[in-house]
């Protein structure tokens, strides 16, 4: 009995190492495939992470350009607005400058147009003055002489 009781406790005893070496066994592939998980979750964890921020460094950047050529045609727009302002002032001043020294042009001109008429009105008239003097000269003269031969014959 003792023989049997002793091969009986060997026997349970070595199933006992048996199970305390399957039971680590186990516990070692089951740890290992939660490390396992674990690692792969924290990798795509980080990876997620990773992601998510290049996306949002990528959105700003995007964002940030996008703003930049917004800004850039906004301020574009605006200095070719302020341009073509300008250039209708220039126009419009050019158009008025041009309409008073046009104006300016035609009253000097009518200014020099009234002299010179002046000057052919006073040149006729006093050509007429000097005919005039110049027939009643000869008239006077005419007479005159008249006078002396009809003082003569009577």
């Amino acid at each position: 009995l003792h023989v049997s009781m002793l091969h009986w406790c060997q026997h349970a005893s070595e199933l006992k190492r048996m199970q305390n070496i399957t039971e680590r066994a186990m516990f070692r592939w089951c740890n290992k495939a939660l490390a396992g998980t674990f690692v792969a979750w924290l990798h795509g964890s980080l990876e997620t992470k990773r992601l998510r921020n290049m996306i949002a460094r990528a959105l700003k950047v995007w964002t940030n350009r996008a703003l930049a050529q917004f800004f850039g045609k906004w301020n574009g727009e605006l200095l070719r607005a302020c341009k073509a302002k300008k250039a209708l002032r220039i126009w419009v001043r050019g158009c008025e400058s041009r309409a008073f020294h046009t104006w300016e042009w035609r009253v000097k001109e009518e200014q020099r147009m009234c002299r010179v008429v002046a000057k052919i009105i006073c040149h006729w008239k006093h050509r007429l003055v000097a005919l005039v003097w110049v027939t009643w000269h000869a008239n006077h003269n005419e007479e005159r002489r008249r006078r002396v031969i009809s003082a003569k014959v009577v």
